[in-house]
């Protein structure tokens, strides 16, 4: 269960299969805790096909074995290697894992490397603001990723929820988007 990333043959990339059944793959970054295991369920839950990633492999061993059809990839946070490979064939990433400060500048420069979109469950305000101002103006022009500070805090609408169904991984285009 403990994979090195360093080589790209120890890589598990989702199946043809998945893409067939018009399922879409979501990487979930601490997958292994309270929060990250929430989401998890909830895209398999809507048809979307998680793999669980995070730093600890015990955490991700464990995770495992309640969802023994996943992949499981463990990146670090600080090894940007191994978040660029943790990200190869995915749609788009979900960090669960905190504290944001340390996390989601990280995560959400290998989601726009790999220019998969990057949405995050925090409700700090400090890293939501640090991602917008470095970070935004790159995500709109390298057409394909997009940021996200989501948080698990009320809706604008007034209800609670991590993504709202509406959003769709390769709904990359801001002509198709449906309103908020």
């Amino acid at each position: 269960m403990d994979f090195d990333f360093a080589a790209r043959e120890h890589l598990q990339v989702p199946t043809e299969s998945h893409a067939s059944r018009g399922s879409h793959t979501v990487l979930v970054y601490g997958a292994y805790g309270l929060t990250g295991r929430f989401v998890v369920t909830e895209l398999i839950r809507r048809g979307l096909t998680p793999v669980l990633a995070g730093r600890s492999a015990d955490g991700l061993a464990a995770l495992a074995e309640l969802h023994p059809d996943l992949h499981v990839r463990r990146a670090g946070a600080d090894d940007p290697e191994s978040l660029d490979l943790a990200l190869v064939g995915v749609d788009a990433v979900i960090n669960c894992a905190g504290p944001f400060l340390d996390t989601a500048m990280l995560v959400a420069e290998a989601a726009l490397r790999s220019k998969v979109s990057y949405l995050d469950i925090a409700a700090e305000q400090p890293s939501t603001t640090s991602l917008f101002s470095d970070l935004d103006a790159r995500a709109g022009t390298a057409g394909d990723g997009r940021l996200a500070g989501r948080g698990l805090d009320r809706d604008r609408d007034g209800s609670r929820g991590m993504a709202p169904d509406r959003w769709h991984p390769d709904d990359r285009d801001p002509q198709r988007r449906t309103a908020s």
